[in-house]
């Protein structure tokens, strides 16, 4: 399988490897690097090494730290490992030939950022592994290698967040798994809640606490890896305008609501996630992923423009459940089980089905299926009916149903008392439309509108 596809510029083939053999295998180490992560390399034969700027690097082989200047390296262990840093202007470390290159471990680089060509390496042994922001192209054609894996785990990236527009008054909320900081760059200014002085210093995140990232000005700010990151909250933006891709956090609540030109997009796949909100995303926000197998307790999906998210919600344990406008997203399951404090579905066809519920309803959405939302049975419409006229209201709040079968109704006598008990408790509109309908159901045609009455 081609590197290409995991996302590490490599491939089997199509650069032209010809002689790069014989060119330097140069690589460059990016200005601030700090030494990180796994780093290991082995030779065919004593090799020069050529390192330029501010680099430092130690191989373990009794030289020491060395620095900018031309060294030689022996091949005398199974591989070297290398302790390397950037300094403040970073620079290169060229090794003679690439061909000499017969073994190549980079692994967790993070805070170490490394950027290299391996076409025309003899790599017996290649593992490139979570680099972070380091780069490795080339191609692995004609290698004898005898040991690959390639992954880049999006989790140890940064979190930056890029700001075009910024008055300070809007906010990202965050939680972290760890104490770590929130950096900014390139002119934007940042405060770590609603009062204070803006600084372009970095700022401490507490761990496992909710904190508003207030920002101003045009630039940028980054968390160090993806991962810490827990719960993220962007709100009603306004004109500030803000970007940042959620691929690999390890969130347990996302909340995106009404972004406005801001643009958040990302993978959520495999996150662990309890709450998922997406509300008015826009068009230009893209969050996929499938939520089976989640342990969702609160899910709102409404307005996602080009997002699609698809999963099936049979076993959750949902106690708000929001389903209106999602375009291209399919979500199928079984509403059993669950303690529902709301529930709002608009306009998702048949794609869910009802068995019961304890439902204590304390949300101003009520229950409500509006649109071509539907069951497929009448007895689901009549349990849904009972399970509301027993149910606790907090006050109030709608019941309404505008679509349904045209199956009669399994139990008449059962669902004109309940429907009785709910008339005491709901703000009713409207039940099953298809049953409204004379001569198509059992409803009496006088039942078509409730209003409490």
């Amino acid at each position: 399988m081609p590197f290409g596809s995991l996302g590490l510029g490599l491939g089997l083939g199509g650069r032209g490897v010809g002689d790069a053999g014989n060119m330097p295998a140069t690589f460059s180490i990016a200005a601030g690097s700090v030494d990180d992560g796994i780093k290991r390399i082995n030779f065919s034969e004593p090799v020069t090494v050529t390192i330029t700027g501010d680099v430092t690097v130690d191989f373990g082989d009794g030289q020491g730290e060395l620095t900018a200047g031309t060294h030689t390296v022996s091949n005398a262990l199974d591989y070297w490992t290398l302790k390397i840093t950037g300094g403040t202007g970073g620079g290169t470390i060229t090794f003679g030939k690439r061909k000499q290159v017969t073994y190549l471990h980079l692994a967790y680089l993070n805070s170490l950022v490394v950027k290299g060509d391996i076409t025309g390496m003899k790599l017996t042994s290649l593992l490139l592994y979570s680099l972070g922001s380091s780069t490795i192209t080339g191609d692995i054609l004609g290698m004898e290698l005898t040991y690959l894996q390639g992954e880049r785990d999006p989790g140890e990236l940064p979190a930056t967040f890029t700001v075009t527009a910024g008055d300070g008054t809007k906010f990202v909320r965050v939680k972290v798994s760890e104490t770590t900081t929130v950096t900014p760059a390139g002119g934007t200014s940042i405060r770590i809640g609603s009062s204070g002085e803006f600084v372009t210093t970095p700022l401490t995140l507490a761990a496992n606490t909710n904190q508003d990232i207030y920002f101003k000005d045009a630039g940028s700010f980054s968390i160090p890896k993806r991962k810490q990151i827990t719960f993220l909250r962007l709100y009603s933006l306004g004109l500030s305008v803000i970007t940042g891709d959620i691929t690999g956090m390890g969130l347990t609540s996302l909340d995106l609501y009404s972004l406005g030109s801001s643009v958040i997009t990302g993978d959520i796949t495999g996150m662990e996630l309890t709450s998922l909100y997406l509300q008015n995303l826009g068009s230009s926000s893209a969050i996929t992923g499938d939520i089976t197998g989640m342990n969702l307790t609160s899910l709102l999906l409404s307005s996602l423009g080009s997002s699609v998210i698809t999963g099936d919600i049979t076993g959750m344990e949902l106690a708000f459940l929001y389903l209106g406008n999602i375009g291209s997203s399919v979500i199928t399951g079984d509403i059993t089980g669950m303690e529902l404090t709301r529930l709002y579905l608009d306009g998702i066809g048949s794609s869910l089905t009802y068995g019961t519920n304890l439902l204590n309803i304390t949300h101003n959405f009520g229950i409500q299926l509006r649109g071509d939302t539907m069951f497929a049975t009448a007895a689901e419409y009549a349990r849904l009916i009972h399970d509301a006229a027993i149910a606790t209201w907090s006050e109030a709040h709608p019941f309404r149903i505008d679509a349904g079968t045209t199956e009669n109704c399994p139990d008449w006598d059962t669902v004109k008392s309940d429907v009785a008990m709910l008339l005491t408790k709901a703000a009713w509109t409207i039940i099953p439309s298809a049953w409204l309908t004379t001569g198509g159901g059992s409803w009496p045609t006088n039942w078509n509108e409730y209003t409490g009455e």
